[in-house]
Order: structure tokens, then sequence, then C-alpha cells
């Protein structure tokens, strides 16, 4: 059996999923994680602004309890273009929607899928 050998640090255990509340700033801290959102009232997550050396962040929100929100919603794409602000909207989530976020440096590229229509309005 061949083993397994890593190099530079290594992260073992939790630290990779977040449980965030009804606001949430988004930051270089946050590449990796999960952002799970709950708290009952939506969300509001805002991004920072792009910048070269935010190239390569990249983060997951998924739903729990609450939330919601090209993102399809129900199947029809939402575009997203310009946007700096998604809010996340009460009553309308399922568990298991969710959003991607990869910054290239120039722009924030963002991937999501959500069961029911109007889940999420971009600003």
């Amino acid at each position: 059996m061949s083993a397994t050998h890593f190099s530079g640090p290594v992260a073992v255990g939790s630290g990779k999923m977040e449980s965030v509340g009804a606001t949430k700033t988004v930051s270089s801290a946050d590449n990796g994680k999960v952002l799970v959102l709950n708290g009952g009232t939506g969300g509001a997550i805002t991004l920072p602004a792009v910048a070269t050396a935010l190239s390569g962040l990249q983060f997951k929100i998924v739903t729990t309890a609450v939330i919601s929100g090209p993102i399809a919603e129900a199947g029809v794409i939402q575009t997203c273009a310009g946007a700096t602000t998604l809010t996340l909207e009460d009553g309308t989530e399922a568990i298991g929607d969710h959003i991607d976020f990869l910054c290239d440096g120039t722009n924030w590229l963002i991937n999501g899928n959500f069961q029911t229509a109007a889940s999420i309005t971009v600003a």
C-alpha cells in the first residue's frame, strides 16, 4: 500500500464551514468556506470590491432553514451583471439552494441554483 504525503500547511478538522446570520460581508478570510445561512429572516450577502489580490477567492452559500437565491430560480436564469449585493429572500428557500462565488481579480463569477422563483434580489 502506498503512503500519502502532505507538505505545507494542512488544515485538518473544522474551519471550512461557518454559520452566519441575516447579513454577512464576505472577506478574504472566507476563502474556501461553506457559509451556512440561517436565522429566520433571509439574508443579505455583501461582496468585497473585486481586486487582483482576491483572485482565486472562492466560497459557497448554502441554505439550511432560511435563505434563497446566473442564478437559476425555478429553471429561469436571473442575470446578475454589475451587482454588488444579493439579498436572499425569506420564505422562498429550499434546503440545498446554493450560490458559488469565484473572484478572477476583476469580476465575481457566480453560479447558483434555487428551487423557487423570486428567491434572490440582485442590486
